[in-house]
């Protein structure tokens, strides 16, 4: 009956009896279904590399409810970036300074960059490839980038909204504003 109702929705763990929450074959089923239903299992499975990966596939932010061991493991952290990009919140810190990971995670939601290491947000280049996948990764930027002419005008050439979170000074700037 529990394995039934994990199936039809993997949030039912929460109100499985506690011998079915330690049961992986249980477990599974039931992040398959729903990600989140991680939160939901036994202790152990937050260590179990297998029920984590299938939970970040289904809902990046499952990612939470990991194991600080596989929050740390790359291949974990970027099935669930790709899913949810700001599933890179819950990431070790390692990883979100990680320049490849990050960009994975901004691909999916530019928002994500909130989320990666202070060095990055400051780092010119990679901003140049972040503000091509979406407006919101200038908001996030190193403030003193938000100032760099170059980049604020790549930036809105991918996205006019991009002028949204330009400096004061970028706005007043007539081809930055004709280019948004």
């Amino acid at each position: 009956v529990v394995l039934e109702a994990v199936r039809q929705d993997g949030m039912a763990l929460r109100y499985a009896a506690d011998d079915l929450q330690h049961d992986r074959e249980v477990v599974l089923e039931a992040v398959r279904t729903n990600g989140m239903a991680l939160k939901y299992a036994a202790k152990e499975f937050s260590c179990d590399w297998e029920v984590v990966l299938e939970a970040v596939r289904q809902h990046g932010q499952a990612l939470e409810h990991a194991s600080p061991e596989l929050q740390s493991d790359r291949t974990v952290v970027l099935e669930a970036v790709r899913r949810e990009g700001v599933a890179l919140e819950f990431a070790a810190a390692e990883l979100q300074r990680d320049g490849e990971v990050a960009i994975e995670a901004v691909k999916n939601q530019s928002r994500a960059l909130q989320y990666a290491g202070k060095e990055l947000r400051g780092d010119r280049q990679f901003l140049f490839t972040a503000v091509k996948h979406g407006s919101k990764a200038l908001a996030y930027a190193a403030e003193r980038l938000c100032c760099d002419r170059e980049l604020v005008l790549h930036a809105v050439r991918h996205s006019g909204e991009a002028l949204r979170y330009a400096s004061a000074e970028a706005k007043h700037d007539r081809e930055v504003v004709l280019e948004a």
